[in-house]
């Protein structure tokens, strides 16, 4: 009996430790407007993870896009009463590109925005921007 009751313990202080933590991804995808030969279908995401633990959270940015092009991905992450600010940046012609931030060490994260471009002659342009509370 005090086996299981422990065991019950456990797995509630798990549950209650795991809820503290949050974790999701926006996504938002669009066709490209104004290429010489067409358009192209292009993606923006925005991953975050938000936990109960200063110094853990992070969020990143990768765009993508079917066809060859210039992707940039730019990743803001606020932390510090919302005052403070970490940006990474990727570009490149890789069929996705990722860009990832971190608050400083001590801090957590209070919401991440990314932008996504996309730039072909051949394709046109495309772009998004996303923000999420964390």
């Amino acid at each position: 009996m005090k086996k299981i009751a422990s065991m019950i313990l456990v797995i509630v202080f798990m549950i209650s430790m795991a809820s503290l933590a949050s974790a999701g991804t926006l996504i938002k995808s669009g066709k490209s407007v104004g290429g010489d030969i067409g358009s192209t279908e292009c993606t923006g995401e925005l991953h975050y993870y938000n936990s109960s633990s200063p110094g853990e959270d992070y969020a990143y940015a990768e765009t993508a896009a079917i066809k060859a092009g210039t992707k940039t991905a730019k990743i803001t992450i606020y932390y510090g009463s919302s005052n403070t600010v970490k940006n990474a940046t990727a570009s490149g012609y890789a069929d996705a590109v990722t860009a990832k931030a971190y608050p400083d060490d001590d801090y957590q994260a209070a919401s991440a925005t990314s932008k996504h471009t996309y730039n072909s002659t051949e394709y046109g342009t495309w772009s998004v921007t996303q923000t999420r509370g964390l």
